[in-house]
């Protein structure tokens, strides 16, 4: 606890001396405190500390995913905008390099021809990187659209050389499904051919399936999801099962 008293101070009285002109003990003023953090209200007491508010924590949002043809177009216009940039900074050092050379005392014919010559070799060296580029975002952005079906369709890692082959996303969304269907009609057919699916399990109401009439009828309903006994016989039959 600490105790501070007001200062004490001279004024001169009228016949010339000086008197002191601080207040008694009895009527001293101090100021008491427990400590230099705690605030004293005028009636002596301490008054309360307003309590820290805590701040929400910040929610992070997930990941925005983008398919592969919204990719593509970022890809393109990303492309385009570098493209008019590298355009206008040729155009720039063209007509820097015609100052140049009319400074150095060559007729403006002269120094606008140089200036062309050099701006048309300029282009050709971009023409050539541009072709590289868009060769590159091509074979990326078909990496990245045989990477999403492989995931959608649950293909294999080895599956993605056979969907490169494909130039577009609908082609390969295709394809892709394709790959999947056949899959599932193999391994179904190779279940068949071991037994799991009993080939003696017939129903009589849809007739043998040995002796179907409709063979492509059958055989279209299978890959359609059809899975009863004519239409699995019918499929086994097509691969060269039974």
């Amino acid at each position: 606890m600490t105790t501070e008293q007001t200062d004490f101070t001279a004024s001169p009285s009228p016949d010339g001396t000086v008197t002191d002109s601080a207040p008694s003990a009895e009527h001293s003023v101090t100021a008491v405190t427990d400590s230099p953090d705690a605030p004293v209200s005028t009636t002596g007491e301490q008054a309360p500390q307003a309590t820290q508010e805590q701040s929400p924590q910040p929610v992070t949002a997930p990941p925005q995913q983008y398919s592969p043809e919204h990719i593509q177009r970022m890809q393109q216009e990303s492309a385009q905008y570098a493209q008019v940039q590298a355009q206008a900074a040729l155009q720039n050092q063209a007509t820097q390099y015609r100052q140049q050379l009319e400074s150095q005392g060559f007729l403006p014919e002269h120094a606008q021809q140089s200036a062309n010559e050099y701006m048309q070799s300029q282009q050709r060296q971009m023409d050539l990187i541009k072709q590289a580029e868009e060769y590159g975002r091509h074979v990326q952005g078909k990496q990245i659209a045989a990477e999403h079906f492989v995931q959608k369709y649950n293909l294999n890692i080895g599956d993605l050389t056979e969907l490169r082959k494909y130039n577009d996303p609908e082609s390969m969304d295709k394809g892709a499904q394709k790959l999947s269907n056949d899959r599932r009609r193999d391994e179904e057919l190779a279940k068949y051919k071991q037994g799991q699916v009993p080939a003696q399990a017939v129903d009589n109401s849809q007739g043998n399936p040995q002796v179907a009439a409709d063979e492509g009828g059958w055989l279209d309903r299978y890959n359609a999801g059809d899975r009863s006994p004519s239409a699995v016989a019918a499929a086994a039959r097509a691969a060269g099962v039974s």
